[in-house]
């Protein structure tokens, strides 16, 4: 039997994201991180896509400021 090899999977966000996921785990976390930019980098690497990133009104943004005031 001969089988061919398979496709790569495609990288993709680990966690289905919705807003309120995410800002649940910034609240949770924000604490851990210096910066409202630390804490959005690392809740896109968890949960959004890299392209998040480059969009400066991208929620995840508002999202990481109201975390990071929460802990101020």
């Amino acid at each position: 039997m001969h089988r061919e090899p398979r496709q790569p999977v495609a990288a993709g966000p680990l966690i289905q994201a919705t807003r309120r996921r995410v800002a649940s785990w910034m609240r949770s976390n924000a604490n851990e991180y210096d910066t409202c930019t630390e804490l959005a980098q690392a809740a896109a690497a968890i949960f959004l896509p890299e392209s998040a990133l480059n969009d400066e009104c991208h929620w995840v943004w508002d999202e990481a400021v109201n975390a990071c005031e929460l802990w101020a």
